[in-house]
């Protein structure tokens, strides 16, 4: 086999049939700006898991420290994404269904995500793999104390 494609004859006739397509170093560099750009597609798709992931690991040991934390996130939630948070202490565990389904049974109307914005502007709540949201032990404590006063 390497006898034949190392014959003259072939090797003529595969240069022949290159002869008007670009050189190599410009399929190289076609190559490797489309593998850029799948590479980038990749990573801006996975950008906000990283986000999550890095607030999850940044949450302080210290309880004053997760106390404050937390006083500050609350801050930013309006009053349907506190009361929201209130019945996922109840219930340990819901989904946009659900959470769509309490909101319309308080009167609110239009609705389609409720604890995705809570989720990436808080570390109150994580998400499993089902796609259930639970809250955060490291914050549950917390959170109750802010529940309980509002």
């Amino acid at each position: 086999m390497l006898a034949v494609i190392s014959n003259r004859h072939w090797g003529k006739l595969i240069t022949a049939r290159w002869e008007g397509i670009p050189g190599k170093y410009v399929w190289t560099a076609i190559g490797l700006v489309l593998l850029w750009g799948v590479m980038r597609a990749i990573y801006e798709r996975d950008a906000d898991l990283v986000g999550r992931l890095a607030a999850w690991e940044t949450v302080p040991a210290n309880a004053a420290q997760r106390k404050r934390l937390a006083e500050s996130q609350f801050e930013q939630l309006d009053e349907l994404q506190k009361s929201l948070l209130k019945q996922l202490l109840v219930t340990d565990m819901m989904n946009e269904g659900h959470a769509v389904a309490y909101m319309q049974s308080i009167g609110c109307t239009e609705v389609k995500e409720c604890l995705a914005p809570i989720a990436d502007k808080t570390n109150f709540l994580i998400r499993n793999f089902v796609g259930y949201y639970e809250i955060n032990p490291a914050f549950r404590e917390a959170l109750e104390k802010l529940l309980g006063n509002s």
